[in-house]
């Protein structure tokens, strides 16, 4: 059952690659940017941690919680 659904998928992400113009540029993008971190040598850590700190939310009153 699970790879009869995992076809199903395959199917509706080709469709949606062979008749979508933007979905094409996307998955381009995302080829490049994946080969681009394997190219560099990014590991797990760096491909999980955001490269910046978390921002604090601000209350209204513009104090921080």
């Amino acid at each position: 059952m699970r790879l009869k659904s995992f076809a199903h998928a395959l199917r509706g992400v080709d469709h949606l690659v062979r008749t979508q113009p933007n979905a094409r540029l996307h998955l381009l993008a995302a080829v490049l940017v994946c080969a681009a971190g394997v190219y560099v040598g990014l590991g797990r850590a760096a491909r999980r941690r955001p490269p910046f700190p978390a921002r604090q939310r601000r209350h209204p009153a513009g104090r921080a919680r």
